[in-house]
């Protein structure tokens, strides 16, 4: 949980219900008339306004943090002239790539290969931010090959478990294994959720992306 999304639990919690009670029984916003009005007031226009803004701004905010972690690494893993030109060049740029890549069984290595060639497009290739989606057909847990070459996303400044729904249905696939994914780099994003399949075999994942203010 963010330091934001902490600071919208409190707000949330510290709201006064038309009980609530303060020092000597009187309510938070007095007895009278005119204090009932300030706390419908307070419920119904100032807060919701407030957590709006809020959210919008937990946004921009993450969508700068992970981008200040990006720059890091590139400064880290290169000289600083060439970091700070991929930075300029790249800072507004956005590219979303879809896949769909080869079953397991018999065709594992392919599978493995293909994963490993995507993510050397990212290393090799544009630096700035990227949202990569699709079904894997491998999940990133365990040791298996696949599942490898997905987790070393994280090198190149992915982050690996963005699609993850925590509902407690499994994954997204048929069989509900979590053999999709969705990788950002250098953008904000919220939680996935899911998004029913209806004539897939898959759900989808929606995510919602916030591209950095630098």
């Amino acid at each position: 949980m963010t330091a934001l999304d902490h600071g919208s639990r409190i707000l949330s919690d510290a709201v006064p219900g038309p009980q609530a009670s303060a020092y000597g029984g009187d309510r938070v916003f007095g007895n009278t008339s005119a204090g009932s009005m300030v706390l419908t007031l307070h419920e119904w226009t100032a807060l919701p306004a407030v957590k709006a803004v809020m959210k919008a701004f937990s946004g921009t905010v993450e969508a700068d943090a992970e981008r200040m972690e990006f720059a890091i690494s590139l400064y880290g893993s290169m000289d600083a002239g060439n970091a700070e030109r991929l930075l300029q060049s790249d800072r507004q740029g956005f590219d979303l790539v879809s896949v769909h890549l080869s079953n397991g069984g018999e065709h594992s290595e392919l599978q493995a290969r293909q994963i490993e060639r995507l993510r050397a497009l990212f290393s090799n290739g544009p630096m700035g931010n990227v949202v990569i989606g699709g079904d894997f057909n491998a999940t990133s847990i365990g040791n298996g090959d696949s599942a490898q070459q997905i987790q070393k996303f994280r090198a190149e400044g992915f982050d690996v478990d963005a699609g993850r729904i925590d509902d407690g249905r499994g994954g997204t696939s048929a069989s509900n294994i979590p053999i999709d994914h969705i990788l950002p780099r250098g953008v904000g994003s919220t939680p996935a959720e899911r998004w029913e399949r209806e004539e897939s075999d898959h759900d989808g994942q929606q995510v919602d992306v916030t591209l950095p203010a630098w």
